[in-house]
């Protein structure tokens, strides 16, 4: 149907296809060099996708480029419980609500004023066949993201549960982002000190707390 139509596809895929992969920094021919174990569902259905298109893009030379995106949030994300986990600390901080804090854990996160220039810049950039990481810079404990929250509200951390792991998601994970930014423009500069404080005043306007 594509190829009938002639569009190009830029598909949105994650993070999460890199599975259980320890390296220091993730980078995007990581997938096709070793075997890889996805966590969870969600994560294999990503990967599936981007073979399906790998496939397609062989046999019939479908023209796809593939965007993995890691930890973006931001005001605009509304709560669900299978959000980013920025949005599942303000909502539910925000609630008195308690969450979950895996220790020792570490993530790359993403300002969504850092995301969507980059995001606009892949239509007149687009890579035939290309894969791009597209991340943050700031490398952070959940500890640090829990801590920060919890300040920005005046609020301690009686709510918070801490555990020593998460069997469906992988300790540590950075993006290798040199091919988004030489590719893409991307630049992300939006600091946690400064993302979360506007991720807070749109959820209290939004649900009106």
């Amino acid at each position: 149907w594509q190829v009938k139509k002639e569009f190009k596809l830029i598909f949105a895929s994650s993070s999460e296809i890199y599975g259980d992969l320890k390296t220091t920094l993730l980078h995007e021919d990581l997938p096709n060099q070793m075997a890889i174990m996805q966590q969870n569902d969600y994560a294999i259905s990503k990967w599936v996708n981007e073979v399906q298109i790998m496939n397609f893009e062989k046999r019939y030379g479908n023209e796809c480029m593939r965007l993995r995106f890691f930890n973006a949030y931001g005001p605009g994300e509304y709560y669900h419980h299978y959000r980013s986990v920025v949005c599942l600390f303000c909502y539910r901080a925000l609630h008195g609500i308690p969450y979950d804090v895996y220790k020792g854990y570490h993530r790359v996160f993403m300002y969504i004023d850092d995301f969507i220039p980059t995001l606009a810049n892949t239509c007149e950039s687009f890579i035939r066949g290309g894969v791009v990481n597209i991340g943050g810079v700031e490398y952070r404990s959940v500890e640090d993201l829990s801590r920060l929250i919890l300040d920005c509200l005046g609020k301690d951390d009686h709510l918070v549960r801490y555990l020593p792991e998460d069997k469906h998601n992988v300790v540590n994970k950075r993006p290798d982002i040199t091919l988004a930014k030489a590719t893409l423009g991307h630049d992300p500069s939006v600091t946690l000190e400064t993302g979360i404080p506007k991720t807070i005043e749109w959820m209290r306007e939004v649900y009106r707390l």
